[in-house]
């Protein structure tokens, strides 16, 4: 839904297509982040803005993927 309201926001055309929905990743933070300090007079990092909520949404995607990475399946 978030992406979609992103995607709904950045159209500058009427038939623009956006990307689907995808797991955030430790670069996507990053890329945030800098963003974030650049626009910061300060260059100040404040903790509950968007850098910090796909930082955390990477930290469960990287737990989740290690999850799935070492369970067995079909009792292989």
């Amino acid at each position: 839904m978030f992406g979609k309201l992103l995607c709904d926001a950045s159209k500058r055309e009427p038939r623009q297509n956006c990307q689907a929905d995808k797991a955030a990743t430790r670069e996507d933070a990053e890329g945030i982040m800098s963003a974030e300090l650049r626009n910061d007079p300060n260059l100040t990092a404040h903790p509950g803005r968007v850098a910090a909520t796909v930082a955390a949404a990477a930290r469960i995607n990287e737990k989740g993927y290690a999850l799935l990475g070492s369970a067995s399946f079909g009792g292989q």
